[in-house]
């Protein structure tokens, strides 16, 4: 049974699931805006499509196999021994790590910045454990058996070199070869479309296996040989339907883009003249209620009506850097766009599988402290939970996704669908090949160096946006500390303040020990009244009885809270133990009371210190 007071903590719960909600829209904002943004930026999805992709995809990915056995973040990084006897500070701390992180997140998001959310809740999450038990509760640098042989904070403090040089490299060799064989040649189109199985091969196997190994580990539970061999069945299949149907149906499917864009520049070219008195325009309406309701759906749709490649023409560098930017066919490029398609499902799916755990991870330590009042680095995550981070993640890539995928989808290189393509199976194959050999890489930080890989083949000076990715590089280091202090700030301010609920289990407390220090002193003056009609008035011990009397007295005046303002625990402790004593030297047991003798120690006197006179049938002197 859980202690009388913890139903006072049902609000950890509650505010907790807010904040953990909030936490997971910064997750759709900032993280998997940052996963699309390669998509979006080479236009080849819209971003309507991008949060459609993503509230399919993400989500099922999150209830799916986001958490079968969810590992909370505090136990690679906080030692959970350290908030054994406190079980509650320990979901207090997580809740902060969740305010705490949400709101570095949405800072960053609002200039900009594509930052770790897995980063922003380990930061936060030493805070609180710096705080609770100094270093000594945080994991910094554990050894372990298996590699990479380090778990803890160092890893994370690699990755950022490890994630963007690794994944930079890939996209670097996978564009240049993708643009030696196919991009440059003359008859580019058609050679994309004699090798599109085989890059659908490439495409599937990579994404379905970061799918298998990455995604599914914690259900599925296969070994990477195992999640190998799958793949590859699954990739043939897919490469046999790509040959047959699949090349003429991608031919067809070209030729019909290609004629709806020359079909859509002709109208744009038609329209070039006219005035905006000319154009049609929607009435308004005259019903207020239908002005406010379109007021609001304005607002709330607003995320979804960005232009994210206005932001080329705004900035000089970013326009220089896409005019400098080398062209190839639009065919080809479009057949790149259906490959770009499937790769953002797969991530989306694999995203919502594994980050969701940044949400809702924290939120399952609170849930799983309250409801079994103990903690446990791993637990059952409950469904309901899983289901509203996959719920957050969209409405935040819907409300405020924009941001970032103009920064990583327009300002840091340019993004057309082979380079877009190029970035994300560089990012996929990065993941998965770190899943394998339990490398501590970030999302966030792979994406980013898949795209200055491109960009860098691209050109070393104009391909990339050194300042923007500068930038990128600060907010990454950052996000460490901010978050870590802003939580440390926030738990130090709650848990160093006065505690209804402490207060109140304290003075339990207090009241629980006089009232046995009373409970003592009442029957060592009652076996001490007792003893005038058992042995006569003469053995009624003075002494005894007035030292009870003045302990008792000390004991009131102490608990007079009027006059002395506070009763500190250690002074009842000190009562109680003088009250033990007392007893234990004038109890029935140690002054051997009996029907045929009596065995008695002077009062005031230690036992161990004094002599055991025996007076028959209770004769004696005093």
């Amino acid at each position: 049974m859980p202690p009388e007071y913890w139903t006072d903590y049902m609000w950890l719960v509650i505010v907790g699931f807010i904040i953990s909600f909030v936490m997971a829209a910064g997750i759709g904002a900032n993280d998997v805006a940052n996963a699309f943004g390669t998509s979006v930026g080479a236009k080849t999805i819209t971003l309507k499509q991008a949060c459609l992709i993503a509230a399919v995809f993400e989500f099922a990915g999150a209830v799916g196999l986001g958490g079968e056995v969810t590992k909370t973040i505090a136990g690679s990084i906080a030692r959970p021994a350290a908030f054994q006897d406190l079980p509650e500070m320990f979901a207090y701390g997580m809740m902060c790590a969740l305010i705490a992180a949400s709101t570095w997140v949405f800072i960053a998001t609002y200039f900009c910045l594509a930052v770790s959310t897995t980063h922003s809740v380990i930061g936060a999450v030493i805070g609180f454990a710096l705080v609770w038990g100094g270093s000594g509760a945080v994991v910094w640098n554990d050894h372990i058996d298996a590699f990479p042989y380090s778990k803890g904070l160092v890893p994370v403090v690699c990755s950022w070199f490890v994630s963007p040089v690794m994944s930079g490299i890939a996209s670097a060799i996978i564009f240049g070869i993708t643009r030696l064989a196919i991009l440059r040649r003359v008859n580019s189109t058609n050679l994309a479309i004699y090798l599109y199985p085989i890059l659908v091969g490439i495409t599937v196997f990579i994404n379905v296996f970061f799918v298998i190994y990455k995604g599914a580990k914690n259900v599925a539970k296969w070994d990477s040989n195992k999640a190998a061999w799958v793949s590859a069945c699954i990739t043939a299949g897919c490469m046999v339907l790509a040959t047959f149907p699949g090349m003429w149906l991608l031919r067809r499917a070209v030729q019909k883009d290609m004629d709806k864009a020359a079909q859509k520049a002709a109208d744009a070219e038609a329209n070039a003249g006219k005035t905006k008195e000319e154009e049609e325009v929607e009435p308004e309406p005259t019903s207020k209620a239908m002005k406010v309701f379109n007021s609001l759906k304005r607002a709330a749709t607003r995320g979804l009506n960005v232009d994210i490649h206005e932001h080329v023409e705004q900035d000089q560098t970013i326009h220089d850097m896409h005019a400098n930017a080398e062209v190839f066919a639009p065919e080809t490029e479009q057949v790149f766009k259906y490959l770009q398609v499937f790769s953002a499902c797969a991530v989306s799916f694999a995203h919502g599988a594994n980050d969701v755990a940044n949400a809702v991870g924290p939120f399952s330590g609170i849930w799983y402290v309250y409801r079994y009042w103990t903690i446990s680095s791993t637990g059952d995550t409950p469904i309901w939970v899983l289901a509203m981070g996959g719920a957050g993640i969209v409405v935040g890539l819907a409300t405020y996704g924009y941001n970032i995928m103009m920064t990583l989808g327009v300002g840091l290189a340019k993004m057309t669908p082979s380079r877009g393509f190029s970035a994300e199976i560089a990012t996929s194959f990065t993941v998965s090949l770190a899943s394998v050999y339990g490398l501590p890489i970030s999302t966030t930080q792979c994406i980013t160096g898949a795209e200055m890989g491109v960009g860098l083949v691209e050109d070393i000076r104009s391909g990339v946006n050194w300042k923007l990715f500068a930038k990128q590089i600060l907010a990454w280091v950052f996000t460490l500390f901010v978050s870590g202090i802003l939580c440390a700030a926030i738990f130090a301010y709650g848990a160093y303040s006065p505690s209804l609920t402490m207060s109140k289990d304290i003075t339990k407390y207090k009241n629980g020990m006089t009232n046995v220090t009373l409970t003592l002193y009442a029957q060592l003056t009652k076996a001490n009244v007792a003893v005038n009609t058992t042995f006569g008035p003469a053995y009624f011990d003075k002494y005894l009885n007035a030292t009870i009397a003045s302990q008792t007295k000390s004991l009131a005046a102490m608990l007079n809270t009027k006059k002395i303002g506070y009763v500190d625990p250690p002074m009842l402790i000190a009562q109680m133990n003088t009250a033990i004593k007392t007893y234990q030297n004038n109890s029935a047991i140690t002054t051997g009371f009996n029907s045929s003798s009596r065995a008695y120690v002077p009062a005031g006197q230690p036992y161990a210190a004094t002599t055991i006179q025996v007076q028959p049938n209770g004769a004696g002197n005093r």
